[in-house]
């Protein structure tokens, strides 16, 4: 994994770990948008693509692992 995908993880994860209770992924999908300064659109599809990506570096299945598990990224 890049160093920017690594901390766009980190970052996601800081936003769920953050938010208020009951938030979901819209939201704390838009709280990385706003954070950096990027569409929502284009943070769903950053997810998407470490997804598809990186599903088998252990590094993104660390990170990954503490996001909710029914999120569709």
């Amino acid at each position: 994994m890049t160093e920017e995908d690594r901390d766009f993880l980190i970052l996601q994860k800081c936003a769920v770990d953050g938010a208020i209770e009951g938030l979901g992924f819209e939201e704390t999908t838009g709280m990385v948008s706003n954070s950096l300064k990027i569409s929502q659109e284009e943070v769903v599809k950053a997810l998407d693509r470490l997804r598809r990506e990186k599903a088998d570096d252990p590094e993104y299945k660390k990170l990954r692992k503490d996001l909710p598990k029914n999120w569709p990224v």
